[in-house]
């Protein structure tokens, strides 16, 4: 052991662990938990001013990592619903972002009124019927033209 990583430390990390976790195998795990991650920060060079301010509030971080764990535990990929799908790998945010642009350079290029049209009907989801078209430009005209 070393100058702060004394029985004495052990043992009460393991009552401070068993006072806030009813199971027993779950205290010896949050506990062997926060002594590692001490061990772990000495063995890295770390200077202390307080070493165990540090390790008392760094034992209560980690007992509230394990509650918060509890309360929402990782689901599997399978089950959860394709969360993990919805975060777009690097890639895939570039291509969105050209494909964004390239959409906006497409808007830009067309008349006011057709630019509304289309932005009102494919990006707002509103039906042909609640659009304001041009005076020159019939509904069954609008409906076909945004099929295309």
């Amino acid at each position: 052991m070393n100058e702060y990583i004394s029985g004495e430390l052990i043992e009460n990390t393991y009552l401070f662990c068993v006072k806030r976790v009813s199971d027993t195998e779950a205290a010896k795990d949050l506990a062997q938990d926060i002594l590692y991650e001490a061990v772990r920060a000495l063995a890295g060079g770390r200077e202390f001013v307080s070493f165990y301010s540090w390790y008392w509030k760094m034992a209560r971080n980690k007992y509230a990592d394990l509650i918060r764990h509890k309360q929402r535990p990782d689901m599997p990929l399978e089950t959860a619903g394709g969360i993990a799908a919805d975060i777009a790998p690097p890639i895939e945010r570039l291509i969105a972002e050209e494909d964004i642009s390239a959409l906006n350079y497409s808007l830009s290029r067309l008349a006011s009124a057709y630019r509304e049209i289309l932005i009102r009907f494919y990006l707002r989801e509103q039906p042909v019927k609640h659009l304001a078209l041009p005076e020159d430009f019939s509904r069954s005209a609008a409906g076909l033209e945004l099929i295309k």
